[in-house]
């Protein structure tokens, strides 16, 4: 209404409402899906149906590399981007304008300006994004994921998952560092097995934050979140070659405490 209230045709729109909420999926719950899902799937429809009569020349939506190439902890928001990014061939298949576009994240600004200070290098400055989103509203294709790839931490992650970089990745490197460390873990004497595993726990997490950590001090003292716990949680069982319960972490809130449940989880 405010846009046709001067009179002039409305001719673009654009759509970039969100709302992140993180969780990893155990703990993601009907409030959580409806905070990500409603901005996002909701308020696309909303503006569709509110341009139906318009004449318009472009129709642009904000998706997210998190519905592109997953990320962990962000269940609730990919699946919100996700419904996006197939409302956009929708729209193409119906001959209406739209171009999404899946960002990676953004530096300097907002949220990115957090994680850039975590020390992720791999962030768009606001002026190569501003100019990116220039070009891409130029051209017809509807769907395009902008992100940078020098240097993200995050590749490794998806090359380890992916499908596809199966067939090209050599993983017995990996298999021989866990073996070697169950081997040297079961090699101990039973009663030296709970201070190496202490001290495993507690390298791991300060491999994680990037600091020394106090085996007896709680983990989120530390600032490790729920992200955090899960990252802690895949380098155990990576390198212990064991599954862990997706809540070990945040029930046992400390080096000192998730190595005495790996203790008798291990049947020390």
């Amino acid at each position: 209404a405010a846009a046709r209230a001067g009179g002039l045709p409305l001719r673009g729109v654009l759509h970039a409402a969100a709302v992140v909420d993180d969780a990893t999926i155990p703990s993601i719950t009907h409030d959580l899906i409806e905070r990500d899902w409603t901005p996002k799937a909701d308020g696309a429809w909303h503006l569709h149906e509110a341009t139906a009569d318009d004449d318009l020349d472009w129709f642009c939506c904000f998706s997210s590399a998190a519905a592109l190439l997953g990320s962990p902890g962000q269940g609730a928001y990919a699946a919100a981007n996700s419904w996006l990014d197939g409302f956009t061939a929708w729209r193409q298949e119906k001959g209406l304008p739209v171009t999404t576009i899946a960002w990676g994240a953004w530096g300097e600004i907002g949220r990115g300006a957090v994680l850039a200070e975590a020390g992720d290098t791999a962030m768009i400055a606001p002026d190569e994004g501003v100019h990116a989103f220039d070009v891409l509203l130029r051209h017809t294709r509807p769907y395009t994921g902008y992100l940078p790839l020098n240097r993200a931490p995050w590749l490794t992650a998806l090359a380890a998952r992916s499908p596809f970089a199966a067939a090209f990745r050599d993983d017995r490197g990996e298999r021989s560092q866990s073996s070697q460390l169950r081997q040297e873990f079961e090699a101990l004497p039973a009663e030296d097995r709970l201070a190496w595993l202490r001290r495993f726990v507690a390298g791991e997490a300060a491999a994680i934050v990037r600091g020394t950590v106090d085996p007896s001090r709680p983990f989120n003292d530390y600032g490790l979140d729920s992200l955090g716990n899960l990252e802690l949680r895949t380098r155990i069982e990576t390198n212990l070659g064991i599954r862990v319960a997706p809540k070990a972490v945040a029930e046992n809130n400390s080096a000192q405490a998730l190595a005495q449940y790996l203790a008798h989880f291990m049947g020390n």
